[in-house]
Formats: C-alpha cells, structure tokens, sequence
C-alpha cells in the first residue's frame, strides 16, 4: 500500500496533484545524512528579521538548533534567502557534512536551483548561497510549511530576546513536542 501511495504522488513543476498526510511531515534520511530546515519570520515594527536552523540526524535527532535576529530591512524573500544562507554557514562552518537542506521558500529555492534571480536585490545572497552549496554538495529543496513548523516556531523566538540563540544536542523547551509531533505523528 505504502509504494502505492508514493507511486500516485504526480509531480509537475512546480504543482502537486497529490498528497499523503506523510508528506506535510518532518521525513527521515539516509543513514549518515543530516537534514538542515530553514525559516524566517519578519517583525512589522522596525523590520527585524528573525532566521532559523534546525539540524537532524537521519533518526530525527536534534543535534543544533540556531536562531538569530538580525536588523534588517529585508522583504520576505531576501529574508528567506538570508535564512537558508545562515543555515548552510553554520553546517560549514562547523563540518556537519554531508547535508540536504529543505526550506518553505519555493521561490527562494526555485531560484537557487535554476539559478535565477541573481540579477535582483537578492542576487548577492542567492550567488553566496549556490557557490557555497556547490562547493560542499548541499542540495536544496522546498517542502511544504507544515513540514517546516519547528523552525517556523523556532523563527518567532528571536523576537523575544535581543540575542543569538544555540542549543547542541537539545532544543528549546517550547519547541520540544511541535518536533516530536513533527517527526512521529
């Protein structure tokens, strides 16, 4: 039942005809894979721009969580760029390879994959983010938000303190049931 399932899911650029209740979920990897989920939320007052990642192993483990404020001036999109260019700077930085990275930014993620885009505002951002993920093999996709909801949550943090937020191997207690309901429902 379960191949007949996947085998009905019609995919057709960019629409999909078709879904099961797995797809809005977080969904596991191979073994030795770790999966990066970014996010952003934008504050009316003052523009301040919150980013997120949240990083698993290929059981769903949390290894890091990161959630940063950043003032800025950014429409949704530059911001959604800026938070899967954060997300990849921080596995690079800290060598947790190799990776795939999901977003619910379709048009940030279309961009980057078909490299449009770069001669926009967020050109800058979407070059720093195809060479940086090309030079490590980060490959990018776009998922649906609701199976994005633990950064999404994650995101809204940072505009409740003025500080940058990381937590290895652990997570925020708020954030704690959206990711086991996230990844075991």
């Amino acid at each position: 039942m379960e191949e007949f399932r996947k085998a009905i899911l019609i995919v057709r650029d960019p629409i999909v005809l078709t879904r099961t209740a797995e797809d809005f979920r977080w969904s596991k990897l191979v073994s030795g894979f770790l999966k990066i989920n970014t996010d952003t939320a934008i504050r009316e007052a003052n523009n301040p721009v919150g980013v997120g990642t949240i990083i698993r192993d290929s059981d769903a483990k949390v290894l890091v969580v990161v959630a940063k404020r950043m003032e800025a001036c950014y429409d949704p999109l530059m911001a959604e760029a800026a938070a899967i260019l954060f997300g990849i700077r921080v596995v690079v930085e800290r060598g947790l390879l190799p990776v795939v990275l999901e977003s619910d930014a379709k048009g940030v993620v279309n961009m980057i994959n078909l490299g449009s885009g770069f001669c926009y505002d967020i050109g800058a951002i979407l070059s720093d983010i195809s060479s940086l993920a090309n030079h490590v093999e980060i490959p990018i996709s776009c998922v649906p938000m609701k199976a994005n909801e633990a950064t999404h949550a994650l995101v809204k943090l940072v505009f409740l303190s003025f500080e940058d937020s990381w937590w290895h191997d652990s997570c925020p207690f708020c954030l704690e049931s959206i990711i086991r309901s996230d990844c075991f429902a």
